[in-house]
């Protein structure tokens, strides 16, 4: 402000944002030079920013490499941009992390062609895919009053199982539980836990970000006196909100268990 002591960030700042402010008005070809008149008598030094905004911008024609059919569909769902519309640096930008908050791609580049002084901006999106096939094993293990336990965790997924869009997740969670007042660590007295399960997720299920899901699973546990075992499913579908800040999700589960 007028009147506040010169600080070159805040003056350097002020560049970047002033140039991010008038780009995302749509003016992609923007130019800002800033300067310091430094008057030394006096101790005043005044701030000089001089714009050449050029012609406004439109989006153009939007290319995609990297996917193709539905996940090239997937990714024209999340474009924050239509062709003709005002050109933004934010919307390009919310383009992107829109693009990877999908989970569908290890990378992600939303490249908007500004070298030449064309009025009509062409975006080129670049998506590339990590492994389709993921591993992973985990043991951990903790105390309640009763019991202490151990567990390990073997997790397999594999993306685009039946469709580009679709997940399939295998789930094996072993445990074993030992008495905290009668038993060490000796398997003659532990208690086996465990379960099994596998779940297939749908992206974009019927509207863009809604997943749908359907899990298969068996569960066999040892507790004191008795032992469950039995069969659940579960089905479920789940809409982003707030602008994927909470997520409101509908299911249903079904549980069979014999003692």
């Amino acid at each position: 402000a007028d009147g506040a002591p010169f600080d070159y960030e805040a003056y350097d700042d002020a560049k970047t944002a002033l140039h991010h402010a008038i780009e995302n008005a749509g003016y992609a070809h923007v130019d800002v030079e800033a300067s310091v008149i430094a008057d030394k008598a006096h101790a005043h030094a005044v701030l000089r920013y001089v714009i050449d905004p050029g012609a406004r911008c439109t989006f153009g024609e939007v290319t995609i490499e990297g996917a193709s059919g539905m996940l090239a569909d997937a990714v024209r769902a999340r474009l924050k941009f239509a062709p003709g519309d005002v050109y933004s640096e934010s919307a390009t930008d919310d383009t992107q992390t829109a693009l990877y908050a999908a989970g569908l791609f290890s990378s992600v580049r939303v490249d908007a062609d500004r070298d030449t002084a064309a009025t009509v901006i062409k975006v080129k999106i670049s998506v590339a895919r990590g492994d389709l096939n993921e591993l992973r094993a985990g043991i951990g293990g903790g105390v309640d009053p009763l019991t202490y336990f151990i567990r390990g965790r073997l997790q397999y997924t594999r993306l685009a199982f039946l469709t580009p869009l679709t997940t399939l997740t295998g789930d094996l969670r072993p445990e074993y539980a030992f008495a905290t007042d009668t038993c060490g660590f000796g398997l003659s007295c532990a208690e086996f836990r465990g379960r099994a399960l596998v779940r297939l997720t749908q992206q974009d299920l019927f509207l863009t970000n809604v997943k749908g899901d359907v899990e298969l699973g068996y569960e066999y546990m040892t507790l004191e006196a008795y032992t469950r075992t039995g069969p659940r499913s579960s089905l479920g579908v789940t809409w982003p909100l707030a602008e994927r800040k909470l997520q409101l999700r509908v299911g249903w589960q079904y549980t069979y268990s014999l003692f």
